[in-house]
């Protein structure tokens, strides 16, 4: 998921398998509005239901 004023990426997935770690841009993160944060919860396969 990217900013929408930015375009810079959010969320994103670094390594592989066993090693594969979430990344989150904290400062883009907080801007995120009620909709982004329903949005990313929607994309995202271990999401808080």
């Amino acid at each position: 998921m990217k900013d929408r004023e930015s375009g810079r990426k959010i969320f994103n997935i670094s390594g592989r398998g066993a090693n594969a770690r979430i990344e989150i841009d904290v400062a883009l993160a907080d801007k995120m509005s009620d909709q982004q944060v329903t949005e990313a919860m929607e994309l995202c396969p271990v999401a808080a239901s």
